[in-house]
């Protein structure tokens, strides 16, 4: 009989930390939670995090740190280091 109940602990123990143990995995996927369209924006333009400050607050667009290819026909080709 003691062998039984001994059983019944185990289950019991198991079940208990089975239960505290998705509780505790699905509050910190809450925490993080999916990543935003911006996230995901930004991720794709690689910003560094002064860049992505900056994209939160919402004074620029993730793409506005991406940089142009600019041909010689280009307008502002002088402005660069290759038109020297």
């Amino acid at each position: 009989m003691e062998v039984f109940w001994s059983f019944i602990t185990i289950i019991g123990i198991l079940w208990i930390m089975s239960k505290f143990g998705a509780a505790a995995d699905s509050s910190k996927k809450e925490k993080k939670g999916p990543k935003s369209s911006l996230e995901k924006e930004m991720d794709f333009y690689e910003l560094d995090e002064s860049e992505r400050e900056w994209v939160r607050k919402g004074e620029y667009d993730p793409s506005s740190f991406q940089e142009e290819d600019l041909d010689e026909e280009d307008y502002y080709y002088d402005d660069t280091e290759d038109g020297k």
